[in-house]
């Protein structure tokens, strides 16, 4: 390549040192067999032509070669001839270079060369690695390499191409067209590579106008910092496995297309623009975007049949652009910003970086795996497709996910749905089996619906079926993990299982029917409110607030831990043979109750927890438990257990015989008693109790005075007994003494 731009040099040197004098016109007319340039006799007039004289090549059936280097001021070759010019040979010419009928051949040997301002081929540049520097082409016909020798290359240096309608560049048979620091324009043309052959831009200019067309066929076309810009309806196409690698700037503008066939590679290093309709495709091929990618305008992107997409810079598309894949591969590592619209039918898009989804998009038998982040800005709708969770998947506020049919797995990242937000679920299924979901705005669970969660969920918005109003059985929820409810005020119209967690905040909750196998469900103040009964088959429900509903017990309410809970049911309230409830005694001050407004229908065990420290504060104390409107059925077992206030820890009951505890109810509540047997100390010891043991101290004092009364009856009847009693032995005594006496 030195040699070559040195040979530019000295040739300008040379154009600029002559002294210009009006030629002679040489036309090439040969006896038979006899085809050298510089055999003086094979010219009319006789001579050797200089660089001074125009060179016609003209006669019929005329070819000719030269061995050394050619000067001269025009040459044109017309009439079928054909020039050949030796290897490492150089033709120059100073004004004009003319191959003037389509079936006339200018052929460059093996590094041979040609040099004119003016280059009109009308016929055939042939090359076997020749080149064509500092000239301004125009090509009507067909400049090409890899035809008369394989692997052979064409240099085209520093010089400006013009492709005229049908007229073609082009390379066969692992041959090459290196294009250097050179301006090429298309304008209804073709640029041909095919067989393994190579096509290289390098800092260059491409304009494509019209219908022209880029055909790279089982070869590759490289454009190095260079530019292409395609206008009207013209093509750059890859096909049968081919490569074209852009490192460099690419811009499409009015309906222009950019295609890829039949596992071929697009590879993007620098940057890539669509405008006004340009449309690029990939069928059975590879898009790769290393650089940058910008559809703007109502461009495509389509990739499908077996295709794949790889976004490893940036790609975004503006408003009113779209991307369609099918049966195809998308994978994002960079960041793809999709202000337009996307759209999939039986592919699969795995999101590793940042994927912007801000308009529409339509998901189709698809797969979408987030790994890293998706941000959804706009409206996402999926149709029998699986969405996979591993990253973070946020919905943003004022958007939507709408899903028919489809399955979202949260698998070990976070799925987030932002306040004003929207999560619809239409005969499909939300799965959260190793990661996080929060939700702040309403989900919709349309029938054959379902919403699994097996790890950690919050919920702080709704759960609707269609609407707001309507309650269903058809779908519910399913908790088998951590399930938080930290709304201040939501509505959960459709069923809720749980067999893992629940934890409630202060807030106020309207939940259509809860039933729970195991787990737990634990409240933090605030109310919930039932449709249906609050069904316990199992696990536990503990902690503080309201309930408004009924609550059918068969499993466990509060539990064995130093908590003191105070729950009020306002409704019915009715404990199985195999439910428990278990209540804590930490002080007189400092109790467990349940306020049950309405029946209270009783079975099962209770389980009394009570702080030693109590048995040597409690003289003669009654502490109201729980109390009811009505009561039906009695604890079939009525345990206590004592405990270190300290350690919290089991501990055996205290050894004071003068102390007993004992348990009792009435119509309207269930109590302890704790008495000091010595001292007879009653509830009268001037003790001061908790508001709700003053409660139980009202009804203590009734029965107390019922017991009085009992006591005195019976100690009336006693002393009645003993006087009888005493009146029989003073006869029997007396009977005696006169039996001795006779």
């Amino acid at each position: 390549m030195k040699q070559l731009l040195n040979l530019f040099i000295i040739t300008v040197i040379l154009f600029k040192s002559i002294i210009i004098v009006k030629g002679i016109d040489y036309h090439f007319s040969p006896p038979p067999l006899s085809y050298d340039f510089y055999t003086n006799t094979n010219w009319d007039p006789v001579g050797i032509p200089s660089e001074n004289d125009n060179v016609f090549f003209d006669q019929t059936d005329s070819p000719a070669f030269s061995i050394y280097d050619v000067y001269v001021n025009n040459m044109t070759i017309s009439n079928g001839n054909e020039f050949l010019i030796y290897n490492d040979k150089y033709c120059i010419v100073k004004e004009y270079l003319g191959i003037l009928s389509s079936n006339s051949i200018l052929s460059l040997a093996p590094n041979s060369g040609v040099v004119a301002p003016n280059i009109e081929n009308r016929g055939v540049i042939s090359s076997s690695s020749g080149f064509i520097q500092n000239s301004n082409v125009t090509n009507y016909r067909v400049i090409r390499t890899g035809i008369d020798s394989t692997d052979s290359v064409l240099y085209i240096l520093e010089s400006v191409i013009n492709i005229e309608p049908q007229a073609i560049l082009a390379s066969f048979n692992h041959s090459s067209i290196f294009i250097f620091s050179s301006n090429t324009t298309l304008r209804d043309g073709y640029i041909w590579a095919e067989n393994n052959s190579t096509v290289l831009v390098q800092k260059g200019i491409f304009n494509v106008y019209g219908t022209s067309y880029v055909a790279v066929i089982n070869s590759k076309l490289y454009l190095n910092d260079s530019q292409i810009i395609m206008n009207d309806n013209s093509y750059i196409s890859t096909t049968d496995n081919g490569l074209s690698l852009l490192i460099g700037k690419l811009k499409s503008y009015n309906t222009s297309n950019i295609w890829l066939d039949t596992q071929s590679r697009l590879f993007i290093q620098g940057e890539l623009e669509l405008n006004d309709k340009s449309y690029l495709h990939s069928k059975n091929s590879t898009i790769n975007v290393n650089g940058i990618l910008t559809n703007k305008d109502s461009s495509f992107v389509n990739v499908y049949d077996h295709s794949e997409f790889y976004v490893f810079g940036y790609a975004h598309f503006e408003p009113n652009s779209y991307f369609t894949s099918a049966n195809s591969h998308v994978l994002i590592t960079g960041r793809l910003n999709m202000n337009g619209n996307f759209f999939d039918n039986s592919g699969t898009l795995f999101v590793d970086g940042i994927f912007d989804f801000n308009k529409y998009g339509f998901f189709n038998n698809s797969q979408l795996i987030v790994n890293g982040n998706m941000h959804i800005f706009g409206h996402l709708e999926g149709v029998n497709s699986l969405i996979g969770v591993v990253g973070n998947l946020t919905a943003h506020p004022n958007s939507n996910i709408d899903c028919t049919e489809c399955i979202i797995i949260v698998m070990n990242g976070n799925f987030y749905v932002s306040s004003s937000a929207n999560l619809k679920l239409i005969n499909s299924s939300l799965v959260n089996s190793n990661g996080t979901y929060i939700s702040f705005g309403d989900t919709y669970i349309q029938e054959g619906s379902t919403f699994v969660n097996k790890a950690s969920m919050v919920l702080d918005s709704n759960v609707y079926l269609s609407d707001n109003q309507t309650l269903s059985d058809l779908v519910f929820i399913d908790n088998q993990g951590l399930l938080t409810i930290n709304g201040q005020k939501q509505n959960i119209n459709v069923p809720l299982y749980n067999n893992g967690t629940i934890k409630t905040a202060k807030n106020d909750i309207f939940m259509y029917k809860y039933t729970q196998t195991d787990g737990q469900f634990m409240m933090n103040g605030g109310s919930i409110t039932y449709k249906e009964t609050m069904d316990l088959l199992g696990g536990l429900l503990n902690g503080n607030g309201t309930i408004n509903g009924a609550v059918s017990n068969k499993g466990s309410i509060f539990s064995d831990d130093k908590q003191v809970n105070q729950l009020s049911i306002n409704g019915a309230y009715t404990q199985s043979s195999n439910g428990s409830l278990t209540m804590t005694i930490n002080s007189l001050e400092s109790f467990s109750q349940l306020n049950i407004s309405n029946d209270a229908n009783l079975g099962g065990t209770l389980i009394i927890r009570i702080s030693t420290d109590l048995i040597n504060q409690a003289n003669g104390t009654e502490i109201n438990l729980v109390n009811f409107q009505n009561k039906t059925g009695s604890f079939s077992s009525v345990q206590f257990n004592y405990f270190n206030p300290t350690t919290q820890q089991d501990a055996p009951p205290p050894s004071n015989e003068c102390k007993q505890v004992s348990s009792g109810s009435n119509s309207r509540s269930f109590s302890v008693l704790i008495t000091d047997n010595c001292n007879n100390v009653n509830v009268g010891s001037g003790k001061k109790l908790a508001g709700g043991a003053i409660a139980g101290i009202v009804i203590g004092c009734i029965a107390a005075v019922v017991i009085v009364g009992v006591s005195l009856h019976y100690r009336q009847r006693l002393s009645r007994f003993l006087s009888l009693k005493k009146e029989k032995v003073s006869n029997r005594m007396r009977t005696l003494s006169k039996s001795r006496k006779t």
